[in-house]
Order: structure tokens, then sequence, then C-alpha cells
């Protein structure tokens, strides 16, 4: 990841694996790799609280499909929106946002997963 200011950028490596099953037949079971990029902000809101947009796109070039069909898995494509508010100095912050994560999968159907949800929770980390 490079940052520069409040803006940074980076390259992202993902697997997506996918099971359709629709009344008790398999109709997709599926997973591939690939490469993406993301961009995103963090913005000071105060000394202790931060705010943040992170938008990545990973393009699945290598898919595999256990069923017979031919199968292709789209873009993944995510959106976290969310604030941090930091609990000690330097390690230990509280974390409230929203994420989406968008997948289409191809067969002789379109199927388009999208995951959607609200998180809180806290976080350890540190920078190195």
């Amino acid at each position: 990841m490079y940052r520069l200011s409040y803006f940074y950028i980076g390259i992202i490596t993902s697997t997506v694996d996918a099971l359709i099953n629709v009344t008790g037949t398999d109709l997709v079971d599926a997973g591939g790799a690939g490469m993406g990029g993301g961009i995103g902000f963090l913005i000071p809101v105060s000394k202790r609280a931060i705010f943040f947009l992170d938008i990545a796109s990973v393009t699945i070039s290598k898919t595999r499909n256990s069923l017979t069909q031919e199968t292709s898995i789209g873009a993944r494509q995510d959106i976290d929106l969310g604030a941090t508010i930091d609990l000690t100095k330097k390690a230990f912050d509280y974390m409230i946002g929203y994420k989406q994560r968008t997948v289409t999968i191809t067969t002789d159907t379109a199927y388009k997963d999208e995951i959607t949800s609200t998180y809180f929770g806290f976080r350890w980390g540190t920078f190195f």
C-alpha cells in the first residue's frame, strides 16, 4: 500500500469460492484467484478519531469449476465505509462501519451475490 497524505492505493490478491444450490441441486461449485487494486482515504476527525472509505476491485483470472458446465466469475468489488476511535494511544481502537461485497458468477444464467453488513468491534494492531 502506498499512502500520500489522506489518500492511499494498493495491490490486492484474492480468492473466491462459490457454491450455488437451488432446490437441492448444485448449479455452481466454482472458485478462482486473481489480482486487483484498491483506493481509499483516511480523514482525521479529531486527535483520536478517523473516518475512512476503502474501495477495492479484484479481477478473477483463474477459475475452476468442479461441475461440467462452463462458469466464469466476474470481478469482486468491495466498499468499506467507517470510523475508528482510539481507545489507547497506539494499539487499541473501537471500529464501526458498513461493508458491501459484490461478486457476479455466470453460467447459462448470471448470478449476482451481494453481501452487506454493518459491523462494530475492537481492533488491536500496530504499525511497523
